[in-house]
């Protein structure tokens, strides 16, 4: 083995194995050890890294090529999250769910809004506490808060704000679709409030070491606010004598701690019914999927879509649909 091939397979086994260390977001909390959930938002990159490597290998004819597939076999799941593919399902939607960071409020956006044919909205990012809110004449019955907001064609029985942190934010509702309770939660993740200037790249190497340590000092604080935020949201899942139906922008990757925090519960309803990506954010050149759709098992997605023709907000609309479980 030359000494190319050998930095090769060193380097290739380390890309491995950072790949496979995600997965231990699932079981050590960023109040342990934060710099952990970093390897969520790097996912990509390494995934990519990993196959270009595994290529070369089969293509050289190398026998640890084999040895990289074998490993390849526990990133299906971790990819899934990301990529996936479903056959079509036969059942009919019983409720249809929205979920959207819109960011700001805007006419254009109202008019988008009504015009979905959805049963209930989930919204982030809808008021900022400056008493404005989107007012939807399709959408009858509405839970307002600060940052986050509920719209829905059925009668909402009940509803509850939580404020997780200064920014984050989650609101429930327990809405009543057609003969079964449903409870709805939208939730607003601890943003990072990043800019392109504090990631772009520069020709100075002190400049990319600076940015870097800056990048660090705003990922690890804010890890940790969202294992909070999480503890929070698992409450009022837990506490639901209802299905559940959870949606938002989590500002958090798949297989980050947080996924697998609200996954231990609840599906992820991509996972089960999407195709293709379920990236979210086009804000920078980059995969990033921060907006899901979660539910109880007894409420089946049967549909899952991401629409990327809508360019009202740096996040796409997410729609999902349910089926309920007989």
């Amino acid at each position: 083995m030359g000494v190319f091939r050998k930095l090769l397979f060193i380097g290739h086994i380390l890309v491995l194995s950072l790949l496979l260390g995600v997965g231990l977001n699932a079981y050590i909390s960023p109040s342990k050890f934060a710099f952990l959930n970093l390897l969520s938002l790097i996912f990509p990159i390494l995934l990519i890294v990993h196959v270009v490597f595994t290529l070369f290998w089969l293509i050289s004819r190398r026998n640890r090529a084999f040895v990289f597939l074998i490993g390849s076999i526990f990133l299906i799941s971790p990819v899934q999250r990301w990529l996936n593919y479903t056959s079509s399902s036969s059942e009919n939607a019983d409720v249809k769910v929205m979920t959207y960071n819109t960011k700001t409020i805007e006419p254009e956006k109202t008019e988008f809004l009504n015009q979905q044919q959805v049963d209930v909205l989930l919204l982030q990012e809808s008021g900022w506490g400056e008493g404005k809110r989107y007012e939807l004449s399709n959408f009858k019955h509405r839970a307002n808060s600060e940052i986050v907001s509920i719209y829905s064609k059925f009668p909402i029985l009940s509803q509850k704000y939580v404020s997780t942190s200064s920014i984050g934010h989650a609101l429930c509702a327990d809405i009543a679709v057609r003969d079964k309770v449903i409870r709805f939660i939208t939730v607003y993740l601890e943003p990072f409030q990043l800019t392109k200037d504090m990631i772009k790249p520069t020709y100075e190497l002190a400049e990319n070491e600076n940015k870097f340590s800056a990048l660090l000092r705003k990922f690890l604080p804010v890890f940790k606010i969202h294992q909070n935020q999480i503890h929070e949201i698992k409450k009022l899942i837990a506490e639901s004598p209802y299905p559940v139906v959870l949606g938002g922008d989590f500002n958090a990757m798949p297989s980050s701690y947080e996924y697998y925090q609200i996954s231990e519960s609840l599906t992820d309803a991509f996972v089960e019914a999407g195709n293709g990506s379920a990236t979210s954010f086009h804000d920078y050149k980059y995969p990033i999927r921060i907006d899901y759709v979660f539910s109880s098992k007894s409420l089946k997605a049967v549909n899952y879509f991401v629409n990327r023709e809508i360019g009202y907000s740096d996040h796409y609309p997410v729609f999902a649909d349910f089926y309920f479980e007989k």
